[in-house]
């Protein structure tokens, strides 16, 4: 009795801090803490991976994370949407960072998400169908899993196919949020696929008849569990649902529960920055339905092991509906999710004759507002959709055995250690080289910036002011501080975001927005690479600003730290020895620099950092040497503008003056002099020796907080006077 007393005193406690923030409850709505999510570090609960083998010859990848504890535990099985398997760094932010989903978990499920075969080619096969099921029975039978208290969550595709999986399957329960049925329905086929939106605007014109009634109605006769559909009226998936789907599960007696959210954009059962109260209403909606079917309840995880983020950050995109023209994720199997991949990419005779240099000049002047001529814009969509289906520069020749001129030797990785041979640039003594190249940050020994450059950085730190959402002088406007790089940027920017926000010093003008983004690296900036959503990495970061409550004015510096993926998924960056890489990120970020200058117009000041040791990295995305050679680059990008290089001309507007952030390279655990900094190897990711774990962020958060706090360019404006 005791016991159950405090579970339901815990249940309380985090059904409030999920929908308070952590505060407690106050009297005057007024002073309400806003709306958050609770974020749960994987020192809490680990994100495991793991591979199913699903008798479609699908090797399917699947990520789970579990409440501390032993168990057992309720399982719910996130099902993703669209009909495009997902990438396995997708789905840990589905686990990470999508509000619902990480909800679930600190409510006390554990949560399991798969990708499976692809349904683009044929959206009536059955292969992601029984990739799910493989899934589901594997899974069940973990360590610590209640295998009788299994649920499904599914949304958009993953909804269709949540209501099959319920009469395919042993669960306790599915929920369904907005369910694509022109899929469960079989009205969506491979012989109609481009009348993808006309079926969703009139879906009885082919629902009612026969054929399609006695198709689904055998379907809704399988379902044997309790269902929760949660919708809005938005999407016009959802007229299917209503019109159709929902009347017919009454008449077969299988009526599904509703939990209808009006308003609301498709995806928000999962997430939602703009209507974050609509996310929370079908998060209590699953959580209670689940409760109530559920024959072992959940226990929540201990308040005090959950940090409430703001709803503004997070995985808050939207679900994907089926997309016919979307270009298939890297295939995961040998017969069915490869088959479906492979069919869609443009052939080698489309691509091999690509001029990709004519590609990204016309992407730049696209990015600048120009308007390209018809046949220009032809070119550069031709370019553009070659990149999305995997081909790159010299590519095609590799197809046909030859090497690209352009390209050396391919980048191999060294061996995890614990240091190497180089020494840090701030402890390099003006007579110390690296292959020709003088120590110090700001070379010939020095770590501070050359006194005219200095005093030109001085001058314009001194213009940063708050400013109003039109870029005008205003008491009550906004300093906003982008950061801006890869994957590993955007881990270190949210803990230093954290951290500056603990921080009495901040200027409470000052306003830090985290524009890094993970899978993006500097190439994939200049050449506006869509990830697999088919998003534009500078799109994404608009909707960042948006979500922050800020605008493009307002933006007036900027942290970056970028890299070149040497190989990642299905891809690989040649660049031969020293000073090739170097050289080439440099550029990179030259024109990263007069984009984000382009789009942010006040933009005064960029801090660049070089990345931090990588010498325990155990795949070759970016190891060493290219860490430490990274610092070159931006050596040489700073001594470009200093000698007055034209595309880099703050003065005349094309670029913000430039200064190095704070240098975040330490020889491993030998580390370096001038501050004692070391890193070892529990500060990096078990899975890959590259990303920094939970100390690895810390300790790059708390560097970068000790620049901003300090730097004479940055008091001004980052510390409250």
């Amino acid at each position: 009795m005791h016991a159950e007393r405090r579970n339901m005193a815990m249940i309380a406690a985090v059904t409030l801090f999920i929908a308070q923030g952590g505060g407690a409850a106050t009297a005057e709505p007024a002073t309400r803490p806003a709306l958050t999510w609770p974020f749960v570090r994987e020192t809490v609960s680990p994100v495991e991976q793991l591979t199913v083998d699903s008798p479609t010859g699908c090797h399917c990848p699947v990520l789970v994370r579990r409440p501390p504890g032993p168990g057992p535990f309720p399982l719910v099985v996130v099902v993703h949407g669209g009909v495009n398997p997902q990438s396995v760094e997708r789905l840990r932010a589905d686990v990470t960072t999508r509000h619902n989903v990480v909800r679930l978990l600190a409510a006390g499920y554990a949560i399991a998400a798969p990708t499976f075969s692809s349904r683009k080619e044929d959206p009536q096969t059955t292969a992601a169908l029984r990739d799910c099921v493989a899934v589901i029975e594997r899974v069940r039978h973990l360590p610590g899993m209640d295998s009788q208290s299994v649920f499904v969550f599914g949304g958009s595709g993953g909804g269709s196919l949540a209501l099959e999986l319920a009469g395919e399957t042993k669960l306790a329960a599915i929920a369904a949020g907005e369910p694509a049925n022109v899929l469960f329905t079989g009205v969506w086929t491979q012989d109609n696929i481009p009348e993808l939106q006309t079926i969703m605007d009139d879906p009885l014109k082919y629902c009612d008849n026969e054929k399609i009634r006695s198709f689904t109605r055998a379907k809704i006769d399988k379902i044997a569990c309790p269902v929760l559909i949660v919708h809005s009226d938005v999407h016009p998936i959802n007229k299917i649902n209503d019109l159709f789907v929902i009347p017919m599960m009454k008449e077969a007696g299988k009526t599904p529960e509703i939990c209808y959210v009006p308003g609301v954009r498709h995806g928000f059962y999962f997430a939602s920055a703009e209507n974050p109260q609509a996310t929370l209403k079908a998060f209590e909606a699953i959580d209670s339905f689940f409760r109530r079917h559920s024959p072992t309840p959940p226990t929540p995880i201990d308040p005090s092991k959950l940090e409430p983020r703001p709803t503004s950050e997070g995985a808050v995109g939207a679900d994907e509906t089926p997309q016919p023209g979307r270009a298939a994720s890297p295939p995961l199997s040998r017969r069915a999710a490869s088959k479906g991949a492979e069919s869609t990419r443009p052939t080698p005779q489309d691509t091999a004759d690509i001029d990709w240099d004519r590609v990204r000049a016309l992407r730049q002047r696209a990015l600048a507002g120009e308007t390209l001529k018809p046949e220009e814009q032809a070119y550069y969509e031709r370019g553009k959709a070659a990149r999305r289906s995997g081909e790159q520069p010299g590519k095609a020749a590799r197809r046909n055995g030859e090497q690209p001129a352009s390209q050396g030797a391919e980048a191999t990785p060294l061996p995890p250690k614990t240091s190497t041979g180089f020494i840090p640039l701030c402890d390099m003594a003006a007579d110390q080289e690296y292959k020709g190249e003088e120590g110090g940050l700001y070379g010939g020994g020095g770590n501070t910036p050359p006194e005219a450059h200095l005093q030109a950085a001085l001058t314009e730190a001194a213009k940063i002011q708050p400013l109003d959402a039109d870029g005008k002088p205003s008491p009550g406007g906004k300093i906003v501080m982008l950061t801006h790089g890869m994957s590993a940027t955007t881990l270190e920017s949210r803990r230093f975001i954290e951290l500056a926000n603990a921080d009495p010093r901040k200027n409470p003008a000052a306003l830090i927005v985290d524009g890094a983004q993970g899978g993006v690296d500097s190439r994939d900036w200049v050449e506006d690479t869509p990830s697999r959503s088919g998003a534009s990495p500078w799109d994404r970061l608009e909707q960042r600003i948006q979500s922050a409550g800020t605008t493009p004015q307002q933006v007036q510096v900027v942290w970056m730290k970028h890299a070149i993926a040497m190989k990642s998924e299905g891809r690989v960056r040649q660049l031969g020895e020293f000073p090739q890489y170097p050289r080439q990120l440099k550029e990179d970020m030259a024109q990263i620099l007069g984009l984000l200058k382009q789009r942010f117009p006040n933009l005064k000041i960029a801090y660049v950092s070089s990345r931090s040791y990588a010498g325990y990295a155990n795949t070759p995305l970016n190891p060493e040497p290219y860490a430490y050679e990274s610092a070159f680059a931006v050596r040489w990008l700073i001594q470009d503008q200093m000698k007055g290089e034209d595309s880099l001309d703050y003065a005349a507007g094309k670029a913000p003056l430039l200064l190095w952030g704070p240098y975040l390279w330490a020889n491993g655990e030998k580390g370096r002099k001038v501050d004692g900094l070391v890193y070892k190897r529990e500060d990096y990711v078990a899975d890959d020796g590259t990303h920094p774990s939970d100390s690895g962020q810390q300790k790059i958060a708390e560097q970068l907080l000790e620049f901003f706090t300090t730097d004479p360019t940055a008091t001004g404006w980052f510390v409250e006077h």
